[in-house]
């Protein structure tokens, strides 16, 4: 039998050193002001998950189909505070990364010494996944938060052997928990250190620990019952991503996550942290035991899923924090700083790279092409948005509708100030993204109306009357050249439309015939290298429809 009394070393000994606390607050407050700078006057127009984010965020509920609900009540809390605008939206990661880095430095300052912290901070930091991750808002930047102040209070918790410290970090990871399923491994790796540390293992007999579990349970309860009532939606779309059902093992997909690590960390301290990994193993203290256990079983499962059937870099993200506190460790005891300074010099012109890459490709004489340009996904969206609510105010349409999460998703942001009106098209009944399950279009009210409210999508193009909006290439960071909607071609447009339909494709003819002449496209060309453009047509559908069209889509 295991004993049921703590032993009377501690865990660790507080260590303080004001010079290393007031050197790491230095570094990243500047690094979070940069990185705030960079984003308001370079920022990128928001990538579609973000821009569906933001429509979440409208509505704060239990949970949404894809992730639980602390992103959206992110996005609500920063919005609310400053306005609807893309750095105000990108906010929470701009700010959750320098608290991030903060708790390492506390906690690897609190386990072994500030000079050690201050590495730890620093590598996390600048790893290249922290540097990208601060120029959109995503689940990563809560899911380190809490899974960092979740490890730091169990620190604590072993260190005082105060419950209070235990029921804190239940709430820690309870709010992890809300954020991405993902902290559910968190748990996991507290067990195994404390199972596999004798000195800690008296634990397991407490009463605190299982309680720091019900209370986190209790918190991540609500969007459990949210996914029973909407039919599982989030389990059913991550096992979906994941591609768990395939009967093959993807040695492609393995290798590309297991590689890629390299870049989420940085290929100088991955190297540091196997290093430090190996030494861990071998004869690490606490503080490189309890670092092992909180990286490890991350990554293995991870990559296990990545052969069982794919996984992002990203997805082993919060292994990085305590990977940090192991480099920072080792790097210490083993007095390697020009290492560890070689892998944070690399980072910080991997970081100028990723912030300053339209400059320094201009600056070489490199054009952007659809090839070299990993930002193209999110460029030309404003022109879209300038069309968009330029169109709404002129017709003011009753709903705007799409078929399509990332057009839904750009509209809901574009027209954000009349977000409600956006519809999702579903004829099939299919539970897609999220807008089919708050916002999906009610055909039977439309046909009521006399509206016409089934359209049948083209796979091959056709010829109404269509209206091109001039849009002429300039290199540029937004990729376009903005120019006001001409007026000419949209005088026609009467009576005011009941609906616009935003689609990829053109309307079949047969749509058109039985729609009698109540439908304009207008074709929007958004060209964002010279071998890259954007095509998205705006179907008018007026009030003069003498039958409903059939709708499917194809």
């Amino acid at each position: 039998m295991f004993p049921v009394t703590p032993p009377r070393q501690p865990v660790a000994v507080p260590v303080s050193e004001p010079p290393w606390l007031r050197l790491t607050l230095g570094v990243v407050l500047l690094t979070a002001i940069f990185r705030f700078w960079v984003e308001a006057t370079h920022g990128l127009p928001l990538y579609v998950d973000e821009a569906y984010y933001w429509y979440w965020s409208r509505d704060p509920a239990w949970g949404y189909f894809s992730k639980p609900p602390v992103i959206a009540w992110l996005i609500w809390l920063t919005t609310s505070l400053c306005g609807d605008t893309a750095l105000c939206v990108r906010a929470g990661s701009l700010i959750l990364y320098p608290a991030t880095a903060l708790i390492i430095y506390r906690m690897t300052a609190r386990l072994v010494s500030g000079k050690a912290g201050f590495f730890a901070a620093l590598a996390f930091l600048l790893m290249p996944a922290v540097t990208l991750g601060s120029m959109v808002i995503s689940t990563d930047a809560p899911l380190l938060f809490f899974w960092a102040l979740t490890l730091y209070l169990f620190i604590l918790a072993l260190e005082t052997e105060k419950a209070a410290w235990w029921l804190a970090a239940g709430v820690a990871c309870g709010l992890g928990l809300l954020t991405k399923y993902t902290m559910f491994i968190w748990p996991l790796s507290a067990l195994l250190f404390l199972a596999t540390q004798l000195r800690y293992r008296y634990w397991l007999f407490r009463w605190e620990p299982y309680a720091a579990g019900a209370i986190a349970l209790a918190i991540f309860s609500p969007n459990l019952l949210w996914n029973i009532a909407h039919d599982f939606p989030t389990l059913r779309h991550t096992a979906h991503i994941s591609n768990l059902a395939s009967r093959h093992l993807h040695w492609d997909e393995f290798v590309e996550f297991t590689t890629g690590q390299f870049l989420v960390f940085g290929p100088v301290l991955g190297g540091l942290l196997i290093a430090a990994a190996v030494s861990a193993w071998r004869q690490g203290g606490t503080a490189c035991r309890l670092g092992l256990a909180f990286v490890a079983p991350m990554l293995l499962v991870i990559m296990l899923q990545s052969l069982l059937g794919r996984a992002n870099a990203n997805w082993a993200a919060p292994a990085y924090v305590a990977a940090s506190l192991l480099v920072g460790v080792w790097v210490v005891a083993r007095r390697h700083p020009r290492w560890l300074l070689a892998g944070l010099l690399f980072n910080v012109s991997l970081m100028g790279v990723i912030y300053y890459y339209d400059a320094l490709t201009a600056s070489a004489g490199v054009s952007l092409t659809a090839a070299n340009d990993p930002y193209k996904r999110a460029r030309g969206w404003d022109r879209f948005g300038q069309i968009a609510r330029e169109l709404d105010q002129r017709e003011t349409p009753q709903y705007w509708v799409a078929d399509d999460r990332e057009l839904l998703s750009q509209l809901a942001w574009q027209l954000r100030d009349h977000w409600s009106k956006l519809r999702s098209y579903n004829p099939r009944g299919e539970v897609r993204h999220q807008l089919d399950i708050v916002a999906s279009l009610d055909l039977e009210k439309l046909n009521s109306g006399g509206m016409a409210s089934r359209v049948r999508l083209a796979k091959t193009p056709v010829r109404p009357r269509i209206i091109r909006v001039p849009s002429a290439y300039r290199p540029s960071r937004d990729g376009h050249r903005i120019s006001r909607l001409d007026d000419s071609g949209l005088q026609r447009h009467r009576p005011p439309a009941r609906l616009i339909y935003v689609s990829r494709s053109p309307i079949l003819p047969e749509a058109l015939k039985r729609i009698a002449g109540s439908v304009d496209t207008l074709l929007l060309n958004i060209p964002i290298h010279r071998d890259y453009c954007r095509l998205i047509y705006f179907h008018r559908l007026g009030a003069g429809g003498r039958a409903p069209a059939q709708l499917t889509s194809s």
